[in-house]
């Protein structure tokens, strides 16, 4: 009989076949080369590209916005719209003032709040499936575009590519988001880090959703302003603009908003601490 000591430890755990080991190990690959591309560097600089862009839009916007109400102050014999356009450059220059006071201010909060969580096989999970649904949503929309002979779906669909990247992005580099993967993390601490990551990884995208909309409501300022001249009613030129102006100052706002919901989830996220603290104790 066989001493006990010198039979082969069994392995701990469920053990995967060898064809869905292989499986995961195609799908682990996938998500390696995905990561070499959509990298931490690649993120930066489109933040910035957009962040700088954004800014210049802005003060351009102040100036086609005078220029807009002057020209309609005098097709339309209006002075109250002679008086606007000096308000629209004051109101622009406040947009300015406070986007730029916050365009650091998520990335100081993220970078103060680290916080953890014990594997990222959610996380990975989560990139795979965005991924996945990403190119199957725009094969869809491109044969729905083909059908229908329109370009909307099309658009719907890289729509849908742009946001689903943006969640394998963020998954696929947690440290992105201050998020330190590491074993020995509690329950209450792990569900506070699933919570946080989702929390600071949209965070991570407001200065992108500033630099959008902002270029964006420039777009709709210059083609509001082109359709002017094109137009003898007062009430269809002024909504152009005032569709124009409100894209802008939400988009402009849009980092302060951010600030004032995370400072708010934090709080709250503090007094679970504090729970679970007394709770060890």
């Amino acid at each position: 009989m066989e001493n006990a000591a010198e039979q082969p430890n069994e392995p701990e755990g469920p053990q995967l076949t060898a064809g869905a080991g292989t499986v995961v190990e195609i799908w682990d690959n996938v998500l390696d080369k995905t990561k070499t591309i959509l990298n931490e560097k690649l993120f930066d600089s489109i933040v910035k590209f957009l962040t700088t862009t954004g800014g210049y839009a802005l003060m351009l916007t102040a100036a086609i916005g005078l220029i807009y109400a002057f020209v309609c102050a005098i097709k339309f014999k209006s002075f109250t719209l002679f008086l606007s356009g000096f308000g629209w450059v004051v109101a622009v220059s406040i947009l300015i003032y406070v986007a730029v006071k916050f365009s650091n201010a998520e990335e100081k909060l993220i970078k103060s709040s680290p916080t953890k969580m014990s594997t990222s096989a959610l996380l990975e999970c989560l990139a795979l499936v965005s991924l996945v649904a990403g190119v199957l949503y725009l094969i869809f929309s491109i044969v729905m575009a083909i059908q229908v002979k329109a370009v909307s779906p099309l658009f719907s669909g890289i729509g849908a590519v742009i946001f689903c990247a943006g969640v394998a992005w963020i998954t696929l580099n947690p440290r992105m988001a201050n998020v330190d993967i590491s074993p020995g993390a509690g329950a209450g601490e792990e569900a506070i880090g699933i919570v946080s990551f989702f929390v600071k990884g949209a965070l991570k995208f407001v200065p992108i959703g500033y630099g959008a909309g902002v270029i964006y409501g420039a777009v709709l300022f210059i083609i509001a302003f082109i359709k002017l001249f094109g137009t003898d009613s007062p009430r269809i030129a002024i909504s152009g603009a005032t569709e124009a102006a409100s894209v802008l100052a939400t988009a402009a706002l849009l980092p302060l908003f951010a600030y004032i919901l995370f400072l708010f989830y934090y709080l709250a996220i503090d007094l679970i601490n504090s729970i679970l603290s007394l709770q060890k104790k």
